[in-house]
Formats: structure tokens, C-alpha cells, sequence
């Protein structure tokens, strides 16, 4: 028998007073089952944990470690890994876009990061890792920087999460600058023009080595997908352990996107849900954990066979939902 985690960063929606209303748009009585008969515990990651968990740490975080592998090390004091951007305001919040929805390509992310790189010319620079993922080498002291991936903030007010440390202002002063910049830069006319998305900031954060103990880890786009693993059983029994990250929901869900959400998490209901509690009854599965990500922290809900037919638990998945979600913002 195997264990089968599920890691399900949409399945929280972020509003509480919005859960009385949803909760009758939805229709998931096998998803309610798996998670009200689970036991619940808090836990230490977010969604970025998972989505940069294969990523190469062996220098201390993310952004040392491309700089090891480029061979700049000695360059700059301190290295940040750079997304390009667009950012817009939504009545009182200003949201930012994540970067692959800008579709940039090589051509377009080098006109961008050698206009920087002019400006800021003996001060800073920029280097191409990816078209939407770059690396910034800079003498700022960033010791006790405090940041956030955009994956983890997206839909969120942008103001709550900048950039922290002693040298915020300075890294402030620099995203103003060149924000400036690229307000003037005549691709950004050209992008406008074909109907793409300005790049209009950047945004930079760092990160170090996810202490997850999970394995064998897998992003899941579609429940097609997803049906094609569960499918396949002896994957499952035969792995000691699996992870399956499922992202069903989540933009949806940090957009405020209400009706796409419910669609989704119906959808997920049942074409895959009760899949997954077939596998679990029958034992096929020791058991199901289904990990939650959030900003300050997570949550395990752990079930196994025997805890379905735990009758006494009527927690209902609004009270779950809710005290989870409330926990997290508090």
C-alpha cells in the first residue's frame, strides 16, 4: 500500500465572508467526505515551496546558486531573482500579474534587461535565466531580506509584500526607477499595439531550500490529466510515496473569480474525487494527504480507510473551510 499526497493550493477561497454564498454553488459531497473524516494539522510551507522544490539550492538560496552556476559570484555581493511583470489597480489594491502571462520572449526580455542594465550601468545588472525568469547582481546588503515569489501573492495588494530588510528603501527606490523606465521604452508601445500586456515592473524576491518532506513530486495542469495517474494504480501502489500538485482553483481563487472556482472545484469533485476515495476504501491507498499552502503557513489533512467511517467527525466543509482560512489571516 502506498501514501498519496495531494498538494491543492485553490481549494481555499480567500474571502471568509464570501463562504454562506459559495457553499450553494457547490456541489462536492465526496470532497466534503475526504476532508471532513481527515485530521487536521498546521503546517510550514507555501505554494512556491512546491512549485520551486527541484530547483538547484546548493548555495544557500535560489538566487547565490544561479549566480554560482553562471559564474558571477564574485561580481556582486548579493544576488535576487527577477520576474517581469505587469502591474494594475484594482479599486483600492494593485495586483500583479505572474510573469507567463506576459508571453515574452528572448528577443523581447534582452531589449528589456540591456535598457536596465545601461541605465544602472556600475550600480547593478541584470542576467537572462529564462525569457520570464532572471537573476539581479547588486552590492545592496539583503542579510534579512523578506520576500515573496509572485506565485505565492498573486491577486493580493502588492503594497503588503514587498520587498523587507534593511535595504528595502533602496530596493524601493530602484523598482520606482525602473518602473520609469520602462514606462518610456517604445517596446512596451509595440506590445500594446499587438494587444500583449505592458511590462510595466519587475518584481524581486529570493528564496532558500524548501524544507519538504514530501517526494516524487508532480504538477498536474488538468484533471485529465490527473485521471491518467490515478488510472494507472500500480504507480501508485507500487511508490512508496507520491505528490501530485493539483492546481485547480487557484488562480480562480487568488483572482476573486467566483464563478470560474466553483466550476473548477465541481469539476474536481467529480471527475476525480470520488477516484481517489475508491482507491482509499478499497485500500489500494494507506492513506491521503491533502496538503493546503498558504502565505503564513499551511495545512496536512491526513485520512486513512478507517477514518471515513469516523461518523462522529461532523465538522462540515464550511466550518473547515472557514476556520482554516480564518487561521490563516489572523
Amino acid at each position: 500500500m502506498s501514501q498519496l499526497n495531494l498538494v491543492l493550493p485553490g481549494i481555499i477561497w480567500p474571502e471568509i465572508a464570501d463562504y454562506e454564498y459559495l457553499i450553494k454553488q457547490l456541489d462536492i459531497p465526496n470532497l466534503s467526505k475526504l476532508c471532513t473524516k481527515a485530521k487536521l494539522q498546521k503546517a510550514d510551507f507555501c505554494y512556491s515551496d512546491f512549485i520551486y522544490s527541484n530547483y538547484d539550492y546548493s548555495a544557500g538560496s535560489l538566487a547565490t546558486s544561479y549566480a554560482k552556476k553562471l559564474n558571477i559570484i564574485a561580481e556582486f555581493s548579493s544576488f535576487l531573482i527577477v520576474e517581469p511583470t505587469h502591474l494594475r489597480a484594482d479599486r483600492d489594491r494593485l495586483l500583479i500579474a505572474e510573469a507567463e502571462l506576459l508571453q515574452l520572449n528572448t528577443e523581447e526580455a534582452e531589449i528589456i534587461i540591456n535598457a536596465i542594465n545601461q541605465h544602472f550601468s556600475g550600480e547593478l545588472k541584470l542576467y537572462l535565466l529564462e525569457d520570464d525568469l532572471w537573476l539581479l547582481g547588486t552590492n545592496l546588503d539583503l542579510a534579512d531580506l523578506v520576500s515573496y515569489p509572485i506565485i505565492d501573492i498573486v491577486g493580493e495588494n502588492i503594497d503588503d509584500f514587498l520587498p523587507q530588510g534593511k535595504s528595502r528603501l533602496a530596493l524601493h527606490k530602484i523598482l520606482n526607477e525602473i518602473q520609469m523606465l520602462l514606462f518610456n521604452l517604445p517596446l512596451n508601445q509595440q506590445r500594446q499595439d499587438e494587444g500583449l500586456m505592458m511590462v510595466n515592473s519587475l518584481w524581486f524576491w529570493d528564496k532558500q531550500n524548501p524544507k519538504q518532506e514530501v517526494t516524487s513530486m508532480q504538477m498536474i495542469q488538468t484533471n485529465q490529466q490527473l485521471n491518467q495517474q490515478i488510472i494507472n494504480i500500480n504507480s501508485l501502489v507500487e511508490a512508496e510515496e507520491k505528490t501530485l500538485i493539483i492546481n485547480n482553483g487557484y488562480f480562480a481563487a487568488r483572482y476573486r473569480d467566483s464563478f470560474a472556482w466553483t466550476q473548477q472545484m465541481n469539476q474536481f469533485e467529480h471527475e476525480v474525487v470520488p477516484k481517489l476515495l475508491k482507491l482509499l476504501s478499497s485500500r489500494k491507498l494507506r492513506q491521503i494527504n491533502i496538503l493546503i499552502p498558504g502565505l503564513d503557513g499551511g495545512w496536512r489533512l491526513s485520512v486513512k480507510s478507517l477514518d471515513l467511517w469516523c461518523f462522529w467527525r461532523k465538522k462540515t466543509w464550511l466550518e473547515l473551510m472557514e476556520s482554516i482560512s480564518s487561521s490563516n489571516q489572523s
